[in-house]
């Protein structure tokens, strides 16, 4: 059986589709795991390859595979006292610093990170910021469900 994407390496994953020569490309932008990639739009890849036809079919099939994962995850708001730990299993936690000093520093703000404030942290890479805001809406939909 295959390992779920959230842990899947994408290299291999590249390889296994005769795209291992966008890895290096990909790595740069921030698009190092599977999730990063199925989270990408075809402009993030455009931007990052030049060349993205074949890595959106691909992306897509991840995109659709993963949230069906995610539908499998346990809420991990209940274990996760703070923004670090919940950050640490999609191994984001070197954000949390950066994060708690723009004044996302509980997780009922971290559930409001936009897009636009994830690509604004400093050295956080394209792939990184829209994990960082898939994430965020992750747990915006959990906190909703709470209420």
């Amino acid at each position: 059986m295959d390992a779920p994407i959230l842990r899947r390496d994408l290299l291999g994953v590249l390889k296994t589709h005769g795209l291992q020569q966008h890895w290096e490309a990909l790595y740069k932008a921030g698009f190092d795991t599977c999730l990063r990639l199925a989270l990408s739009s075809q402009l993030d890849l455009d931007a990052s390859t030049g060349h993205a036809c074949h890595l959106r079919f691909l992306a897509d099939e991840l995109y659709d595979r993963s949230a069906l994962e995610f539908a499998r995850l346990p809420r991990l708001r209940r274990s996760s006292p703070s923004v670090a730990a919940f950050l640490k299993p999609f191994q984001l936690e070197q954000y949390a610093a950066s994060l708690e000093r723009n004044g996302f520093d509980s997780l009922e703000r971290l559930a409001l990170l936009s897009k636009a404030h994830a690509r604004s942290l400093p050295c956080c890479p394209e792939g990184h910021a829209l994990e960082l805001a898939f994430v965020a809406n992750l747990l915006s939909l959990e906190l909703r469900c709470d209420v």
